[in-house]
């Protein structure tokens, strides 16, 4: 654990914990285009610049910190959709484990990526 003061008064921790997540693949033979259309139609879109930023730098830590959700394909196979699913995530924080919320998300979002997906 790593405890930081900044400031008079104020005082901060800061905890890392490492975890185990659970990871999602869902396949489809869309384009690649009308996969991520049907998803970003549906998403907030994330912030461009600072993807590109991650990317130019090879720095692959920040793209996977920063995009939860990979679109990707290989030749000859079909597009997929990655995603750290939230319940993994969430299950790790004692605060959250009674609630149904991560299950609902997970629910949503693999819904979500099934529909854009077919």
């Amino acid at each position: 654990m790593k405890s930081t003061d900044k400031g008079v008064g104020v005082s901060a921790q800061t905890t890392r914990t490492k975890y185990d997540g659970v990871l999602l693949t869902i396949r489809s033979r869309k384009s690649f285009f009308e996969v991520t259309h049907a998803i970003e139609s549906d998403l907030q879109p994330f912030h461009i610049p600072k993807l590109m930023e991650y990317v130019t730098h090879g720095d692959r830590a920040g793209v996977e910190a920063y995009v939860r959700i990979c679109v990707s394909q290989r030749d000859g196979e079909e597009k997929r959709i990655d995603m750290d699913l939230p319940s993994a995530f969430f299950s790790k924080f004692p605060e959250a484990r009674p609630s149904s919320v991560p299950a609902l998300l997970d629910e949503k979002l693999i819904k979500l990526f099934e529909d854009a997906a077919a």
